[in-house]
């Protein structure tokens, strides 16, 4: 009977905060066969998602507003609490991975994170963008396994892109990854607003969008054969073509959207004023205000992979998180 490893993961974002609490085992390979590398075996105990906004300002200051650390803050709190409870209960954390990205990337006071979150027990580490690319991927690919498959991940401040293979019998191979300057939050505070958006915007901001991410897919030696996207622009926009209201994430995992679909969603929400977008039922209010940005660049990844359409997922980074935690713990296995 293999060991089970509770591992906490923590993601802090350009827009939103996320905590994974989950029982980790490895099957005896795939189908039972002892002979192949083990798999991990996830199960979810605890999870949780806040837009805190931390990117807020960053594109013109880059520095991390007061406001900004203080709403990360309260949510440490509480993740903190839901940490100390499971321990309470006699089954505290082997490991707990906190990592931040793109906005604390960006940051010349992301030193301030550090000590904000190590006053609540809680150890930062701020990873590069390949790093995040690396670990999206391994999180994206637990649900969607394949050869030559594309992971996206549109963030608040940043987008990866990772082109690997990951198949049953065989070690996760990736073939290239990058991490660029676009994201929903960033477009936004370049060239859209978080209001009514001029036809004339999203137009600067799509094709800002195809020229930083174009040079990804130059020279390829293979075409990918599936985009799979991950993070809350697409599960947003998935849940809201779909009509899953409210959210439900296994609802949601799967869902396909094309260019179109994401075209469509752009031409409903960029007319309207943010006060009108946050009565949108399905659309978090705190999103509102981003989520024309992050349209804009899912539809450039999409049009950019010569695809056509996503498959969305709802397992990501977080789960990258944890799996290569547990593969520390299983020593490297």
């Amino acid at each position: 009977m293999s060991t089970v490893h509770r591992i906490a993961a923590i993601d802090i974002g350009t827009v939103t905060m996320r905590l994974l609490v989950a029982d980790v085992s490895s099957s005896e390979g795939v189908g039972g066969d002892a002979t192949l590398p083990p798999v991990p075996v996830v199960s979810t105990v605890d999870a949780q998602s806040d837009i805190v906004h931390l990117g807020l300002g960053v594109t013109q200051t880059h520095r991390l507003s007061g406001e900004a650390l203080a709403r990360v803050d309260a949510v440490a709190q509480r993740y903190e609490a839901i940490l100390r409870d499971l321990a309470g209960q006699g089954r505290p954390a082997e490991s707990v991975v906190v990592l931040a990205t793109s906005a604390a990337r960006d940051a010349d006071n992301s030193r301030q994170l550090v000590d904000l979150l190590s006053r609540h027990g809680l150890s930062l580490s701020v990873i590069s963008g390949k790093r995040e690319a690396q670990l999206s991927f391994l999180g994206a690919v637990e649900s969607f396994p394949g050869k030559d498959v594309l992971v996206s991940d549109v963030g608040g401040g940043s987008t990866e892109l990772i082109l690997g293979s990951a198949l049953p019998a065989s070690q996760t191979v990736i073939e290239r990854s990058a991490s660029y300057q676009v994201g929903a939050r960033r477009l936004t505070e370049l060239y859209l607003g978080e209001g009514v958006v001029a036809s004339r915007a999203l137009d600067a901001a799509y094709r800002h969008a195809r020229e930083t991410i174009d040079p990804f897919f130059e020279g390829l030696s293979v075409r990918p054969t599936r985009l799979v996207s991950v993070a809350g622009t697409a599960t947003t926009l998935a849940a809201l073509h779909a009509g899953i209201v409210p959210y439900d994430a296994a609802r949601v995992q799967g869902v396909q959207l094309s260019s179109a679909d994401v075209q469509a969603c752009i031409d409903r929400f960029a007319p309207m004023t943010l006060d009108a977008r946050m009565q949108v039922p399905g659309l978090q209010p705190a999103r509102a205000g981003v989520i024309v940005g992050g349209a804009v660049a899912l539809k450039a990844v999409i049009d950019a992979s010569l695809l056509g359409n996503c498959t969305v997922s709802t397992t990501a980074i977080l789960h990258g998180i944890v799996q290569d935690a547990w593969r520390e713990l299983e020593g490297g296995c």
